[in-house]
Order: C-alpha cells, then structure tokens, then sequence
C-alpha cells in the first residue's frame, strides 16, 4: 500500500473529512490526488500533513510495515521495537546462527543460501555477509567437535581458536571506528561482531560505542540496546579472564543504571556481580548474588528470564571447577 492509500485509510479511521485535514499548505485538491497516489509530496509537506491525523511519523510508517507485513523490527529481551530500516528483515535470522545449539545439514545449506542474497551494494549487506560466513564457519567446527574424542577436547584452545577468525572482522572495526555518531545500526553491528574482535578491540569499542552514540539514547530500544552491549562485553572479558576489565564493564553499568528504576537490567547487574565474583575466587559471594537475581525474576514471574539464567548459573558453577568446560556468551 502506498503512503496517499494509507494516509486516506488512517484519515478515515479518525473519522476525518479531507476538508479537516487541509491546511494553507496542504489544498483539498493535492490531498485528494495524493490520496490515489497521483502526486509527489515533500517531506515537509508530508510530515505537516501526518500530524494533521494526530500521529508521528514514527507510527505512521509502522503502520505501513504492518500492511506491507514487513518485518521492520528489532528484539531485545523478547521486546520489539519498530526502525524503519531494511536491513532488520534479515538480521534476526541470521543471527539465529549463533543461538541455535545445532543445526542440519539442511538448515547450513538454507543458511548459506541466505548469504548469496545478501544485498553487495549496500554496507550492511557486505557487513552481515561477514557476520554469516564467521558464524557459519564456527558451527562448522563446532559439530566437527561434538564428534571429537575427550582427548581432543581436553585440549581445545577458547583464544587460539578466537584468534584464527577475527581477522575476518577488521572490515567491520574499521567501519566502526569510521563513524562519528552511532546509530542503531552501528550499536547492532558492533554487539554481533564481539566474537570477531580482539578483546583489546572490544574494550576500545565498548566505550566508543556508549559515547558515539548518545545523542540518540532517548530512541525507543536505545537504553535496551545500549544494556545489552555493556552486559554482553562483560561476558566476554569474564570467559577470558580480563578481571579489570570486567570490573569495569559492571561499574559503567551500575553508574547507569543508578535511580533509572530500571528493574530488569538491575536485576541481571545483580546476577553478573555473583558471576564477577565467580571468575575472582569469591564462590560464596558469587552464589549469593545469581541466587537473589533469580530468585527476584521467580518472584516477579519471569519463568524464561529465570531459566535463562539459571542455565547459566549452572554453567559458572561448572566452570569453576572444570575450566575446559568452553565459554558462555550473551
């Protein structure tokens, strides 16, 4: 459906006339062939004829997604927030790569299909092709080890093996760094590319990230996205043992976090406290603190939240005592 096809059914829903909605600018006439899609309009002159429904233009072009049944839309922490941006349609289903825990022969081949369309004219799709052909080659290996002998295992190297793909990612840090002011696309490229980079990268871009991007943080999902990265970076200084590091994540996190009332990212600070504490030796205090994080999401009802969780609850306790039992990433 065309913006005029829309305007004149989002008009009619409000029970207004063309009549209503003319302005000196905006004459019965143009508005009537804008309607039937007979004529151009400027941007200003359509955000001022949007707003004579009463609607932003954030809410308009949602609902020409809606109808068009175009997945317009980013998911973070089961919450959709809509940006009018193509690349979203396939972000998520490539990313579904690095969250399944095994995939069929026919789901690679469907995969690497995916990838072959990726658009080569555009930044992010050269981008995401990187993302998919890095991740695919992981699940590669991966399967090749779940048939490995203990032996071989036992033996497995989490940074020799980080090592031999991130030079696969320098294309998207040099575009990362390129940028003066993130948006939601950079912030989204650069929490998908973690495994890509070095740690020492990473803990550069992670503040460069916060920074470069906070013009935009009062955008819907931003705050959401802006969390993720943070929490997401301390994972991968604590699988790899970057203590300082770590700490510093959680510190950038509290200060944030201080009087937001902003209960859930509150509540998973708590639980990676206890995991801080986990990776320095302090087993009892690490215990205390995952054990209340979960306990305030059963209280509060959040049985996925919880069993997310408590997965990996489960696994720190495990890797305490069994170091070559691999990594844990969000």
């Amino acid at each position: 459906m065309h913006e005029g096809a829309l305007f004149r059914k989002l008009r009619k829903e409000r029970g207004l006339s063309i009549n209503e909605v003319a302005t000196p600018n905006l004459s019965r006439a143009f508005i009537s062939k804008f309607e039937r899609g007979e004529s151009q309009i400027s941007l200003a002159r359509f955000k001022e004829l949007v707003w004579q429904l009463n609607l932003s233009l954030e809410e308009f072009f949602y609902y020409q997604a809606k109808e068009s049944q175009t997945a317009y839309t980013l998911s973070l922490k089961d919450q959709d927030y809509y940006f009018s941006a193509p690349y979203l349609t396939v972000y998520d289903p490539l990313m579904k790569m690095g969250q399944n825990a095994s995939l069929s022969t026919a789901d690679l081949q469907a995969y690497r299909e995916m990838l072959a369309e990726l658009p080569k004219e555009v930044a992010w799709g050269k981008h995401f092709k990187i993302l998919g052909q890095a991740l695919l080659y992981i699940e590669e290996f991966n399967q090749e080890m779940r048939g490995a002998s203990a032996e071989v295992q036992k033996q497995f190297n989490l940074e020799e093996f980080a090592a031999s793909y991130h030079q696969q990612g320098r294309p998207i840090i040099s575009y990362l760094f390129s940028v003066e002011n993130w948006g939601i696309y950079e912030l989204i490229l650069f929490r998908s590319s973690f495994f890509l980079m070095p740690l020492e990268t990473l803990h550069s871009l992670l503040k460069t990230a916060l920074a470069r991007s906070k013009e935009l943080e009062a955008i819907a999902g931003m705050n959401q996205l802006q969390m993720d990265i943070i929490f997401g970076a301390f994972t991968a200084f604590a699988n790899f043992k970057r203590f300082a590091w770590a700490q510093e994540t959680l510190d950038i996190a509290e200060s944030r976090l201080k009087d937001k009332r902003d209960f859930f990212n509150s509540t998973l600070l708590l639980f990676f406290k206890g995991w801080n504490f986990f990776i320095r030796g302090a087993k009892e205090k690490g215990q205390e603190k995952c054990q209340q994080a979960l306990s305030i999401f059963k209280i509060l009802q959040q049985p996925s939240y919880y069993q997310e969780l408590l997965k990996i609850y489960e696994w720190i306790v495990q890797a305490v005592d069994h170091p070559e039992s691999g990594a844990m990433f969000l």
